[in-house]
């Protein structure tokens, strides 16, 4: 129940428009960033002469093509690199990015997707590289491992994608499926949320709603 619980008190704090950063908001990572991120890490990988210092392992068998062809597939599917980024972006303000702008969280985080596909890219600070590298182990476990994927949810976020609360660029709004969510309790909040995410499903494929009625 503890989800619910952080669920209902972000959704009071959103009952009358609020400017973003008064209240933790959803994640500043734009999906269409952290993809052309990854397609451009890639690139990079594919126009290097040499193999990278630090080669991701793959599936026996894998050449330099079909690792790229891997690692696409990878970081692509279920929009893992999306999910990552986010996930990296909360707990890099918790750690040294703390007060930095999207920008340069932005940058933080392409250098670790860089990493991540086995490129040697790296911070100014060793030290810091260090850290960046602990946090995005956590953020691809969070990702990747079906053991750690209830550390993923990520409130703000999935209060948007079910269209909870209303987003623009400086303010969160509770939408009508917010309202009616706090006017719930127990077993009927949870019945209500399954109701929205089975109507809003987009499929199988679908990371934020279960999978609907006769969706593919």
């Amino acid at each position: 129940m503890q989800f619910l619980e952080q669920l209902t008190t972000y959704l009071r704090q959103t009952e009358n428009p609020v400017a973003r950063g008064q209240t933790i908001g959803p994640s500043r990572v734009e999906p269409a960033w952290a993809r052309n991120q990854l397609l451009h890490a890639l690139e990079k990988l594919e126009s290097k002469e040499s193999e990278p210092r630090n080669p991701i392992e793959a599936p026996f068998g894998f050449g330099p093509h079909s690792r790229l062809a891997w690692l696409h597939d990878k970081w692509l599917k279920r929009d893992a690199v999306v999910r990552f980024s986010q996930q990296l972006e909360r707990l890099l303000t918790e750690s040294f990015a703390r007060g930095f702008s999207a920008q340069q969280t932005e940058a933080l985080i392409g250098v670790a997707i860089e990493r991540q596909v086995g490129l040697s890219s790296e911070l100014q600070s060793k030290v810091r590289t260090l850290e960046l590298d602990r946090l995005a182990k956590v953020a691809s476990s969070r990702v990747f491992n079906d053991a750690y994927r209830h550390l993923e949810l990520d409130v703000p976020a999935y209060a948007e994608q079910i269209r909870a609360v209303r987003v623009t660029e400086n303010t969160t709004s509770l939408t009508q499926i917010g309202q009616v969510y706090l006017e719930l309790k127990g077993f009927e909040a949870v019945r209500w949320l399954t109701l929205i995410e089975t109507i809003q499903s987009q499929g199988v494929r679908d990371p934020w709603r279960l999978r609907g009625p006769n969706k593919t």
